[in-house]
């Protein structure tokens, strides 16, 4: 259970950098708007919920070893 929680953290983590980078290239290029300002503000929750996710698993995956320890 852990581990597919951190794993699907881990890939949350990824789709918020594919997403921020697919941002930050479209405003590079000169597409100065709203939506890849939007898409790196969803980025940035994207990656907070993410090390939500690993920090909650890490965290119930170290209450299991000490609980079987």
């Amino acid at each position: 259970m852990t581990t597919s929680a951190i794993s699907s953290g881990i890939n949350l983590q990824y789709t918020a950098e594919a997403r921020a980078s697919d941002a930050a290239y479209t405003l590079a290029r000169g597409n100065v708007s709203a939506e890849p300002l939007t898409q790196l503000l969803v980025a940035e929750q994207e990656s907070g919920a993410a090390a939500k996710v690993i920090k909650t698993a890490d965290e119930m995956l170290g209450t299991l070893i000490d609980t079987t320890a």
